[in-house]
């Protein structure tokens, strides 16, 4: 009995760790801050003359009115979209 007892324990602290590397690596990810507390930034689709990088989405940001620097692509979404979290 105390051998599933310490084996049991040993599943919950590799479940506990595992979760806890989910949460950090998800929350670097940039569409992760960006939707933080149900508030995600505006998002708009790319026309066809645009790439899904930062520097493109930057400009489709300020053609919309959404003056930042921190503009990414999120590839999440189909079709991809341009998101700008404000600063």
């Amino acid at each position: 009995m105390a051998l599933i007892k310490i084996g049991m324990g040993r599943i919950v602290c590799l479940m506990a760790c595992s979760f806890l590397l989910l949460v950090i690596f998800s929350s670097n990810s940039a569409t992760c801050q960006s939707c933080f507390g149900g508030h995600c930034p505006p998002c708009f689709r790319l026309n066809e003359l645009m790439k899904c990088n930062s520097h493109d989405c930057r400009i489709l940001c300020e053609m919309e009115g959404h003056a930042t620097d921190r503009a990414f692509c999120n590839k999440f979404s189909i079709p991809w979209k341009c998101c700008c979290p404000r600063e």
